[in-house]
């Protein structure tokens, strides 16, 4: 066979190329060479989260009656740890190398961590790119880091002393101080029989000080008249003058029905309902009796509307955070099992059916929660209120289990409804006037 200058060619070109595929085998393939090594691996992330800043207390700051631990914001900061698994050969020692160092750094431990930088903004999350290298073999992935900033928590301290909030928990507190709630401390009635309107007042009772007769036994319907929703039985709503009782709409008596009253003595008086008037959208309804009741059974006080409002014609609904609308003041709940109970208040701007709504709740812990009660279907109506001057503070009504709409809330419509329903009597509120006002 003739040898021509293309055939040496192409001898040439093969020879060239079988020598380079020698060279790079070992790379690829474990069987080109004997002995030969590929240094696989498989790479994990940690998320390293870090401190930069710590939040600190530095002050006290005071929101209305609360005193409060005043925090400076921090920062943290989100890293990673790359550590390597699943290694075929430990011959060699990995490297790591950023891609893109402006946003993160990465160590020869595999530490990546956040760069700062000006151009960088806190609270929005980059992602850093980094090579691993081990051996031939290099495998990239990705990590999410930022800084963020971290919220100060808002620590309850203390009251503010003098203020309204103070004086109220004080109420509560040394009514309870020393006793265990049992039926002995907060029934309202040793002995109670509602078919025959017999009632003895509980001498034992936590807050046996307070004149209480504000607050009814219980009702019964109009003469030959049955409602399917209700039957003789407790009382609903709280009397606020003489012949007028703030209830729920959603669970209002009828035109007609006896509403009985307990005095201090124990001998019982009843009114009867000639009236009713729901307010605006409210669930509080405002009930005329057909007179005045006897002086011996004294109507509950309000707070002024200011208590619950801010700046003169505005409602809460628009500045909600008074001294009522703190978290944590004890609160009485008179119960459909007629028992005096102790829940706190929790603040709540929630609107419901376009209403501002007060707020409370059992109390978690000590001293309050075992003294606490769940509402449930019955409990309707049934008043909740405070203690100023050693007098009942009507609150509200209750409506949902633990929210309803503030009385104080509503002094002119109130006052408004009981002119219209043909009293001439109008709600009294009590005097705060030595508390501090915001």
């Amino acid at each position: 066979m003739k040898t021509t200058l293309f055939s040496l060619f192409l001898s040439s070109w093969f020879s060239s190329a079988l020598v380079a595929s020698n060279i790079i085998a070992p790379q690829l393939s474990t069987t080109v060479v004997p002995g030969s090594i590929v240094e696989d691996f498989t790479v994990t992330t940690t998320e390293m989260d870090k401190v930069i800043a710590p939040v600190t207390t530095n002050a006290h700051q005071i929101i209305y009656d609360a005193v409060w631990d005043y925090y400076t914001t921090g920062t943290n900061e989100v890293d990673w740890r790359i550590s390597l698994t699943n290694i075929v050969s430990s011959s060699t020692t990995p490297t790591f190398t950023s891609l893109n160092t402006n946003i993160a750094a990465v160590d020869a431990d595999g530490n990546v961590n956040f760069v700062e930088d000006e151009s960088l903004l806190l609270g929005v999350t980059y992602t850093a790119y980094v090579n691993v290298t081990l051996g031939k073999r290099t495998k990239q992935l990705s990590c999410p880091v930022s800084r963020y900033p971290v919220s100060p928590p808002e620590v309850f301290d203390y009251w503010v002393p003098g203020s309204l909030a103070a004086y109220l928990k004080a109420q509560v507190d040394d009514r309870i101080s020393g006793l265990t709630p049992t039926n002995t401390t907060y029934d309202m009635y040793s002995y109670k029989d509602n078919s025959t309107r017999t009632y003895v007042r509980n001498t034992s009772l936590w807050v046996r000080d307070v004149d209480l007769t504000c607050i009814p036994a219980t009702w019964s319907e109009p003469p030959g008249f049955k409602s399917p929703r209700f039957s003789d039985g407790i009382g609903c709503g709280i009397l606020v003058a003489p012949d007028v009782m703030i209830n729920a709409h959603h669970c209002a008596r009828d035109v007609g029905s006896l509403i009985y009253f307990v005095q201090n003595d124990n001998t019982v008086v009843a009114g009867t309902i000639t009236g009713t008037q729901r307010i605006g959208s409210t669930d509080l309804e405002v009930v005329k009796l057909d007179s005045n009741l006897p002086s011996t059974i004294t109507p509950a006080k309000v707070f002024s509307y200011n208590v619950f409002c801010g700046a003169a014609g505005t409602r809460s609904i628009y500045t909600p955070c008074k001294s009522l609308f703190i978290d944590g003041i004890p609160i009485i709940s008179y119960m459909q099992s007629m028992t005096l109970r102790v829940n706190v208040t929790t603040y709540n701007s929630a609107i419901i059916c376009g209403d501002f709504m007060y707020a409370w709740s059992q109390a978690s812990g000590p001293p309050y929660h075992d003294w606490g009660l769940v509402a449930v279907s019955g409990d309707s109506g049934h008043p909740l209120f405070t203690i100023v001057d050693g007098s009942v503070v009507a609150l509200c009504t209750y409506y949902l289990s633990t929210s309803a709409p503030p009385i104080s809330d509503y002094i002119p419509e109130i006052n408004a409804a009981m002119i219209a329903l043909g009293s001439t009597n109008q709600l009294t509120q009590v005097d705060v006037s030595r508390f501090p006002t915001y």
